[in-house]
């Protein structure tokens, strides 16, 4: 009693077509080879979970994950690239009850990640080790919570973040919430290494964010609307000008825009009646350059979902409509679109369960790249069995 050990072990295949070109060397595409992506994955992990005593809690994991993908055109060995990336993580996190209403939580973390590829001029590697500190108290009516991490990563050193989240219950249904903070991101290897896209002096981003919340719930019924606003410094994004460039990159490259800002309202909410549930969300993003004032390539000033599901005995019979206005991306802009999605889940015994889903219904035409075709309708079946195990 008190005490749980995990073994988890996944394998997963996938073989996907994908849009591309062979390109000549006078840079005339070529769109008709059979251009697919491969990718076996495997992960591994091993976790202890336990209540030492009435005070201490603790949790201990191991974990190891590893991607191999091969990418290239059938016939065309020369656009044909293999690329394995291997995760390994252990962490150890602790949480110490002060009191009934206030917890600390300490945690340590270590992550190393490796990647090799044909395409890349080098193996590349990097380890990042963590500490955190957080603490969350109950005081009444208010409620806080406050977290400080320390990362000493391999490649960009020493760095800081934290946030600071304060909640205030001003009715039995309604709660007023505020929470600041501050985040890094590291770029990814390709964003780094990639050929004729990776940049190597790519800098990891910095960002500041604040928001502020209300909530109302009464019985089956949710409400939320919150505010946002995020500074970002040295923002990860795609140049599509090859003058901004190093020298021979034909079709753009990774770049950091100095100076963004990600700000916006979002509305969600839920309401159950018997047997149906109805919920959405709506969200206005106004994301700029702050150099240029320009909108950020890719994100949507306007998008909303609306999904309901209806029970019935054993069955569950659901709808999701999911839609996005248009947004910029290099010299165009990308249309808009809407889809609609359906989903059948049946329990043909206890513990069994059988789910079906057919995705873009009306198998809409979704480009979320410039020059590139989303997924159309899609079919899926799947058996699902939920034990309580031994």
């Amino acid at each position: 009693p008190g005490h749980r050990l995990g073994l988890k072990l996944s394998a997963a295949r996938l073989q996907a077509a994908y849009d591309s070109a062979v390109y000549s060397p006078s840079f005339v595409p070529d769109p008709s080879p059979d251009f697919r992506n491969l990718l076996r994955t495997r992960a591994q992990s091993l976790d202890y979970n336990g209540r030492l005593n009435d005070r201490w809690s603790t949790t201990v994991l191991l974990a190891h994950a590893e991607d191999d993908l091969r990418s290239g055109a059938a016939g065309f060995a020369a656009s044909a690239s293999n690329y394995l990336t291997r995760r390994d993580q252990a962490s150890w996190q602790n949480v110490l009850a002060l009191t009934p209403q206030q917890q600390l939580l300490v945690a340590l973390d270590r992550l190393t990640e490796r990647a090799q590829s044909s395409a890349y001029a080098a193996d590349v590697r990097r380890t990042n080790n963590a500490l955190v500190l957080g603490y969350t108290g109950n005081f009444g009516a208010h409620a806080l919570q406050a977290d400080v991490r320390h990362d000493d990563n391999s490649v960009y050193g020493g760095v800081d973040t934290g946030r600071l989240g304060w909640s205030l219950q001003l009715a039995p249904q309604w709660r007023l919430r505020a929470l600041a903070g501050t985040s890094f991101r590291a770029p990814s290897f390709n964003d780094l290494v990639y050929p004729n896209y990776g940049v190597i002096t790519v800098r990891p981003e910095h960002g500041r964010s604040g928001e502020l919340g209300l909530n109302w719930q009464q019985g089956d019924g949710r409400l939320a609307a919150t505010v946002y606003r995020n500074q970002v410094r040295n923002l990860i994004g795609y140049e599509a000008n090859p003058a901004q460039c190093p020298a021979g990159y034909t079709f753009g490259c990774a770049r950091n825009i100095n100076r963004a800002r990600l700000q916006g309202v979002t509305l969600d909410g839920s309401q159950r009646w018997g047997a149906l549930q109805i919920g959405g969300t709506l969200d206005w993003l106004a994301a700029t350059d702050e150099a240029t004032g320009q909108r950020l390539p890719r994100r949507a000033a306007r998008q909303a979902s609306v999904n309901a599901s209806y029970t019935q005995g054993a069955w569950t019979l659901g709808s999701e409509l999911f839609a996005v206005s248009r947004r910029p991306d290099l010299s165009a802009a990308l249309g808009g679109y809407a889809t609609v999605d359906l989903t059948a889940r049946w329990r043909a015994a206890p513990g069994w369960q059988v789910e079906a889903q057919l995705r873009n219904v009306a198998n809409r035409d979704v480009e979320p790249v410039q020059g590139y075709q989303g997924l159309g309708r899609q079919a899926w079946l799947g058996l699902r069995y939920e034990g309580k195990g031994l």
